[in-house]
């Protein structure tokens, strides 16, 4: 469990009054076997949202639903006042919605600079995307290093690295990472945590998915507690490290 660096972290500040994403009484379902039951939750522009809960809570399910992954039964998904509930996956990155899925999902075979410019798939403007590239690898400057490697051949902080640089090539409104510290060293996920406070502070909203609520919620302005397709908690990083019930069932305490 990682240490509580809370006040050494320099978190953006939340901007309120303006919400990106509003999601209202969503449900979801594989089949005959729901996920999710009413879930309500709001992003707002400019701040860093940590999604937090146990493994099997539905979060990964929430995120594949926003990015239209899955459809959902009921409910709406509002971003940007535009009901994108249902919509194709295409349109809604078109939108401004990327999604960093869990286990990173590169495309092994090719290499790291093909992987990155997938992510601009959607994008006409050449001269942009260049620059975007750019960007993203004086984020990552150890990817930048294996601009021509196979994907497959990274270890998994790079491939994380990668993912989350893939991402940012489609120019979103707002990213949403699933999973970010999985399978990977803490020091390695302090460094990807910091990169992703700087793409924050330079105006992309964040929508972070963690089983680990401490670090998360260290990192984030606000937060969401989903258990077993609920959400059961909200409130601001602070409130939740400090709320019993997140320090008995998340944090040991």
């Amino acid at each position: 469990m990682a240490e509580n660096k809370s006040a050494s972290v320099a978190k953006p500040d939340s901007k309120t009054g303006d919400t990106i994403l509003k999601i209202e009484k969503l449900n979801v379902a594989y089949g005959d076997v729901q996920v999710l039951w009413d879930v309500d939750l709001e992003v707002q522009r400019g701040e860093i949202l940590a999604l937090v809960g146990s493994n099997g809570a539905g979060k990964t399910t929430l995120l594949s639903t926003i990015s239209g992954l899955l459809n959902p039964k009921s409910g709406e998904i509002n971003f940007n006042g535009k009901n994108i509930a249902g919509k194709q996956a295409q349109e809604i990155v078109g939108n401004g919605v990327a999604h960093v899925p869990e286990g990173r999902r590169l495309f092994g075979a090719l290499s790291v600079r093909e992987n990155l410019q997938i992510g601009a798939y959607k994008r006409k403007d050449k001269a942009q995307i260049a620059a975007d590239l750019e960007y993203v690898l004086s984020l990552f400057p150890r990817i930048k290093e294996r601009l021509n490697s196979l994907a497959g051949k990274l270890s998994g902080g790079e491939q994380q690295m990668v993912a989350i640089g893939r991402g940012l090539m489609a120019r979103p409104s707002l990213l949403m990472i699933d999973e970010l510290s999985l399978g990977l060293a803490p020091v390695i996920i302090e460094n990807l945590l910091e990169i992703i406070q700087t793409v924050n502070r330079e105006g992309t909203t964040i929508l972070i998915v963690e089983q680990d609520v401490q670090t998360a919620l260290e990192y984030a302005n606000r937060g969401y507690v989903l258990e077993t397709g609920h959400v059961i908690l909200t409130g601001t990083s602070a409130n939740l490290l400090e709320d019993d019930r997140v320090k008995k069932a998340y944090l040991g305490l």
